[in-house]
């Protein structure tokens, strides 16, 4: 069945009501004052598809594997756990408990006469196995980066599975029109989601995404993760240890692998090709533009014909313009005009702060963040310093004002020599 085009229909509807001959003429006269001014219309096609990069997507797909098979089956460390505990109660001795006993002569209950020694306490060794080793707290650091690195990316990729195309008309006239003098502006965006080949392909990809994703989740819901926090197992800072069962294990090594792939992928992954055309409008088109103006024209003198009285004792509210927002540091040369500027130099001044600001951010930012230091940190410790010298220049330049204004006026009183301190900015940030 043939989908029906309702606009059509009722735009059909609505060019046949427009009375083309009237009497009065007035549809010809406004619409040639309409085409006679300076009309400009455009409609261009603008079409959006959305490609989704499946290297990590895929990458992490081919070692998630080796990450299932540690969480359901972890290396176990046996730790040995030693304490004094009354003679009953000791499960097993061995020759550390003689060494102990030995050394703690007040731990002996009595000697008999054949010469053994009966304790009242003696060091017990007891063994647990326990998950809270380093490789285990490896492989939780990296199922908490996993997760973290997947939410970010598709939180942007599922609102953009589909392409896109979108219909744009742009119409601008301005004319005379008897005694008034009419400007118009109109933009109409019709956006519509499309499928093609690129939308199928993003939308398997967010499957493959979904899939990822349970798997995450079942892992920080799993035994051997849940035993990891209750143990309160910390995770890992970089740079991962290589030890022996991080090399040699296959599966302990391929997670390696994949923790170095996500920490060298830092693209979002989501690109966004864009493409256009004008279409082209013929004379009927022109007159069809004409015939929106006619009417919007119309509606606005209607409106305000109908409720004319009700407008007229509706009061005018006064605006003052705003003054121009004026840089504190270039209001101070006003300033300097009325003073002797022999050694204030202050455009001099500006410019070499200005210098000075502009290597701090390139050099600083830089060699903080390739030392180590998180993008946060690093960022807050760059601007602290543009601040202070952003605060010098108003302390050097007031600091020069006011020496001119002491070799001037030397009865100035101490009380009006104020030097201005520079601002104090917390800055918290998280790592």
């Amino acid at each position: 069945m043939a989908k029906v085009n309702y606009e059509k229909k009722y735009y059909e509807k609505l060019l046949n009501s427009i009375n083309r001959d009237d009497k009065d003429g007035f549809y010809k006269e406004f619409t040639n004052a309409i085409k006679s001014g300076k009309l400009e219309y455009s409609q261009k096609r603008i079409k959006g598809q959305l490609s989704f990069d499946d290297a990590w997507i895929n990458t992490i797909i081919d070692y998630l594997g080796y990450l299932e098979k540690i969480v359901r089956n972890p290396r176990l460390y046996m730790q040995a756990e030693e304490n004094v505990t009354p003679i009953q109660s000791a499960k097993k001795i061995n020759a550390r408990s003689v060494q102990h006993l030995s050394s703690h002569v007040q731990n002996v209950q009595e000697i008999r006469d054949d010469g053994t020694i009966v304790p009242s306490k003696v060091l017990s060794t007891t063994y647990e196995d326990t998950l809270n080793i380093y490789e285990n707290r490896f492989i939780m650091t990296l199922i908490n980066k996993l997760a973290a690195f997947v939410e970010v990316r598709y939180a942007q990729i599922e609102k953009n599975v589909n392409s896109y195309q979108i219909d744009n008309l742009v119409v601008n006239d301005s004319f005379e029109w008897r005694n008034y003098h009419v400007d118009t502006s109109f933009n109409l965006k019709v956006r519509e989601d499309i499928e093609d080949e690129i939308s199928k392909k993003n939308q398997e990809l967010v499957e493959k995404i979904l899939t990822i994703r349970s798997y995450l989740r079942g892992f920080m819901n799993s035994l051997f993760y849940n035993q990891m926090k209750q143990a309160k197992a910390r995770p890992i800072t970089p740079p991962v240890l290589r030890t022996n069962i991080i090399t040699h294990s296959v599966d302990y090594n391929s997670c390696l692998k994949l923790w170095q792939f996500i920490d060298s992928y830092r693209e979002l992954g989501v690109e966004v090709g864009v493409f256009d055309k004008d279409l082209e409008l013929d004379a009927d088109f022109t007159s069809k533009v004409a015939d929106m103006i006619m009417l919007n024209y119309s509606l606005v003198v209607d409106n305000l014909n109908e409720r004319s009285e009700n407008y007229d004792l509706l009061p005018y509210k006064f605006h003052k313009e705003k003054p121009p927002v004026k840089n504190n540091l270039l209001v101070v040369s006003d300033m300097l005009n009325e003073i002797d500027r022999k050694s204030v130099d202050e455009p001099s001044i500006s410019e070499y702060y200005y210098q000075r600001m502009k290597r701090n951010y390139k050099y600083e930012f830089t060699s903080t963040v390739n030392s180590g230091i998180s993008y946060n940190k690093s960022f807050v410790n760059v601007y602290r310093k543009m601040l202070k010298i952003e605060n010098g220049v108003q302390e050097e330049i007031i600091e020069g004002i006011e020496n001119h204004l002491d070799d001037r006026y030397p009865g100035r009183s101490e009380k009006s020599k104020k030097k201005t301190s520079g601002t104090n900015v917390d800055i918290h940030y998280k790592q």
